[in-house]
């Protein structure tokens, strides 16, 4: 009796074991890597998507395996916007942070981060920091829907 029910655990042991996804799924450090397109923002009063579709042509970021990241702002009127530096993944914590000259000074701007699967990243931060890089109005908490390029 005690032999059938070790035998039924040694099975029901390795069924579980047979179906951990763990290491199926990438992580979100080899998720990040490549290149992105915004699709879409929304902000505390709704999806803005389409005001800011008036101002910016596209909005493209590349983050390299190297930890740096490369940020290309191609607005309808203007000089276009490139930002560059290193980044920081932190899974525990949530967090993309991307470190942004200010005054020539680097700045770490922490953003939290989503992935949907693995070609879709939402990005969220304050507004008053996206506001200051890309001259916008956006209020209260920005979602940025990235889709891989």
């Amino acid at each position: 009796m005690l032999r059938r029910w070790g035998c039924v655990l040694v099975l029901a042991a390795l069924g579980l074991a047979a179906c951990d996804s763990g290491g199926d799924e990438p992580a979100p450090a080899e998720l990040i890597v490549g290149s992105w397109v915004l699709v879409g923002v929304s902000d505390a009063r709704g999806d803005q998507t389409p005001t800011f579709q008036q101002n910016f042509n596209s909005v493209q970021a590349t983050f390299d395996a190297d930890g740096t990241y490369r940020l290309v702002v191609d607005l309808v009127e203007g000089d276009d916007l490139t930002l560059s530096g290193p980044y920081a993944l932190s899974e525990a914590q949530g967090t993309l942070t991307l470190t942004v000259e200010f005054g020539g000074a680097p700045t770490p701007v922490p953003f939290g981060f989503t992935f949907r699967g693995e070609d879709t990243l939402e990005v969220r931060g304050a507004s008053n920091v996206l506001n200051l890089v890309l001259n916008t109005t956006l209020e209260g908490e920005v979602v940025l829907t990235l889709s891989r390029a």
